[in-house]
């Protein structure tokens, strides 16, 4: 007859278990981890420094669209006082030519009226460079701006 304990015994799976596998599976296994883990912490310092980088260029975009507007409204200024100026210089020689033709002379006989036709000659010059040598820059600022969405995204 069969004692208690080796009727319970009789009952439960006859399976060999091999723990040697198993530790040396789970040694594999832990080397995976600390790979995987290595790997992560790889990648973090490389995201943290581009992370960095992309903050600095977001500031020199900054920058950059600062100093591209600050110039864009100072040419734009420059190039209409030089309009006016030019039509101004044409108002007073159209003047000094009605006023010479009331007294009787030649308006280029007048050598402030001289120094006006130089002075328009000059200032025409100038307003045909900038007409000719004019970029469309208003896209610019939005391509800036484009940048740092792009940039924000990546990081936000």
């Amino acid at each position: 007859m069969k004692s208690n304990i080796e009727k319970v015994y009789s009952k439960l799976p006859q399976k060999k278990h091999n723990l040697g596998k198993h530790k040396v599976d789970l040694g594999a296994l832990d080397e995976d981890a600390n790979a995987a883990l290595k790997n992560v912490s790889d990648n973090a310092d490389v995201l943290d420094d581009l992370e960095s980088r992309s903050k600095d260029a977001d500031k020199k975009l900054d920058d950059l669209y600062s100093i591209f507007y600050g110039f864009s409204m100072e040419t734009t200024l420059s190039y209409n006082r030089l309009v006016e100026a030019e039509e101004q210089v044409k108002d007073v020689m159209q003047r000094y030519e009605a006023a010479s033709e009331v007294v009787g002379i030649d308006p280029t006989e007048v050598k402030l009226y001289r120094e006006l036709q130089n002075g328009l000659t000059i200032i025409s010059a100038y307003v045909k460079w900038a007409d000719d040598n004019s970029r469309p820059l208003s896209s610019i600022p939005d391509k800036i701006i484009e940048i740092q969405n792009i940039m924000y995204d990546l990081y936000n």
